[in-house]
This record gives structure tokens, C-alpha cells and sequence, in this order.
């Protein structure tokens, strides 16, 4: 198996990590492409799950007024909501079940916001699952990200709160292909060995495998800010 020994942890209740205002993270994923959005996206972490955390759909990642959230269900199926025309969009994969609390799980999410007609694509443990609309309906205009500020492990108002670990986490600008998700999956620091660590930077500044270019938030040693890789 394979040991993490420096992740973050979330309480389910207050804990959560900054990563930038509404307007900061508009300009790169959500809908302000006059400043340069694509309206593309892709998130990647490592969790290590211990409860169901706040209103029982703690956030791993959370944009603006819960304006893009991936989460996981009290079932374990992995969630992803997106607005259209002000109303949330909730779609999960249609399969239950697909981690265990207590391990470490990579999982990851795709989504093209430039169609309404666009559905993500979510991965676990590198392999991509059938999703299905839970709630809302896609229609009208893709609504961004707007107001409040976006976190690692909650949401604004602390009501999505994470219960457990999360390590790794990822965010690209760009819609990455199902080859380089698993490649960050089978990341690892050893032979055989995957798990969250593996895409930390080395002494040398390089990386232990080819990063697609992107926005990395790495929770090792206490690393608290984004890296642009080029």
C-alpha cells in the first residue's frame, strides 16, 4: 500500500483552503471569456473520504456561489453541478459505490461549458463512469462563476464542509483527454505504487511525471499557492 504522509485535512466543519476570488477564476474557467476564459475545465485530486461531511455533500473543489462544485454522495457516487440560466445542474455518475471510505481515491472531472448540450465526463481512479442529470435541467446560458470567493474543502458559507483528506488537487483550463487522467492516476513516487505525492514537485524543481499545463494547487509540505505549469 501506499502511505500519505502530507495531505490536508478537513474537519467537515470551518476548515477549508482559499484559492482565489469569483472574478480571478471567471477569467480562467467560467464565463468572462473577453478576459480570457475557455470555458473549459478539468479538476483532479486525491481524497481519502472518513464521512459524509457538511449537508452530507462535502466539497472537494467549490467556484462562487456553489457555481461549479465536485463532491461525492453519501452513496459514493461522485457529483458535479454547474449553473444554467441561474438554476443548478447536478449530474452524477450512475454508479454507486465506487470508493470506500477510508482509502485514497483519485478522482477527476471534465466539462466543455461552451454547449449547453455538454454533459462532463467524471473518472475514478483513472477510469471514466456513465453519468446522469440528478437535478435541475441544462438550458439557457452557462452562468460562470460570480460573487463569493472559490475553496478547497468547503464552500463559502462553510455549509460543505470535507470529512477527510484531500491531496493533489488540479485545475486546467482546458478539457483533458482520458490518456492524461489515467496518466495522473498511475502517477507514482515508486513502481507500483500510486497515490497522492506522486505529482509533487522534486527537489530540482522538476516534475516525477509530464504534467499536462495547467493550474496546480499541491498540498504537500504545506505548499499554499498555485504554480502555473507552462
Amino acid at each position: 500500500t501506499y502511505i500519505q504522509t502530507s495531505s490536508l485535512y478537513f474537519d467537515g466543519s470551518g476548515d477549508r483552503i482559499n484559492i482565489g476570488t469569483a472574478a480571478t477564476w471567471d477569467a480562467i474557467i467560467g464565463n468572462n471569456t473577453a478576459a480570457g476564459s475557455t470555458q473549459l475545465m478539468t479538476f483532479c485530486a486525491w481524497i481519502y473520504k472518513e464521512g459524509d461531511g457538511g449537508s452530507n455533500a462535502g466539497c472537494v473543489i467549490n467556484y462562487g456561489d456553489d457555481d461549479i462544485n465536485m463532491f461525492t454522495s453519501t452513496t459514493e457516487h461522485v457529483r458535479f453541478r454547474a449553473t444554467w440560466d441561474a438554476s443548478a445542474v447536478v449530474w452524477t455518475t450512475q454508479q454507486s459505490g465506487l470508493f470506500a471510505f477510508n482509502e485514497w481515491t483519485h478522482i477527476a472531472v471534465t466539462y466543455d461549458a461552451n454547449n449547453v448540450n455538454n454533459d462532463p465526463k467524471i473518472y475514478v481512479n483513472g477510469i471514466e463512469h456513465a453519468v446522469t442529470v440528478a437535478s435541475g435541467t441544462k438550458t439557457g446560458t452557462w452562468g460562470g462563476i460570480q460573487t463569493k470567493a472559490c475553496y478547497i474543502g468547503n464552500n463559502w458559507d462553510d455549509g460543505r464542509g470535507w470529512k477527510g483528506r484531500i491531496s493533489d488537487v488540479g485545475v486546467w483550463n482546458k478539457v483533458l483527454p482520458s490518456d492524461e487522467i489515467e496518466a495522473i492516476f498511475n502517477a507514482s513516487l515508486t513502481p507500483g505504487k500510486r497515490g497522492p505525492g506522486a505529482s509533487n514537485v522534486k527537489p530540482d524543481q522538476s516534475y516525477d511525471y509530464n504534467q499536462p499545463p495547467g493550474f496546480h494547487k499541491v498540498h504537500r509540505n504545506n505548499i499554499k499557492r498555485w504554480k502555473p505549469v507552462e
